[in-house]
């Protein structure tokens, strides 16, 4: 499972905006599960 560590390293870079942080969260939630279930 490599891609928790992409997300994790992209959202580190991201720390300043918390609010976009959190929309992004959950686009990318919902990314994952897409291809999982893809």
């Amino acid at each position: 499972m490599g891609l928790p560590l992409i997300f994790s390293t992209a959202f580190a870079q991201h720390t300043h905006n918390n609010v976009k942080l959190t929309r992004e969260t959950k686009i990318i939630a919902c990314t994952i599960l897409a291809e999982a279930r893809g």
